[in-house]
């Protein structure tokens, strides 16, 4: 599948929201936390996503 930014524009306008739903109000525990080495939590993810 060719990548089309036309196509992709609705889904990347609903990641902020869908993100807010998975990790609003849930403990900082559950979203620092990694699984070890060369894993990220999952506000590193967010992190990174926001800076792409």
């Amino acid at each position: 599948m060719d990548f089309n930014l036309e196509e992709a524009i609705p889904v990347l306008e609903r990641t902020p929201s869908v993100l807010s739903t998975l990790l609003d109000e849930l403990p900082e525990d559950w979203t620092r936390v990694d699984e070890g080495p060369d894993t990220w939590s999952p506000r590193e993810v967010v992190a990174h996503l926001i800076h792409e």
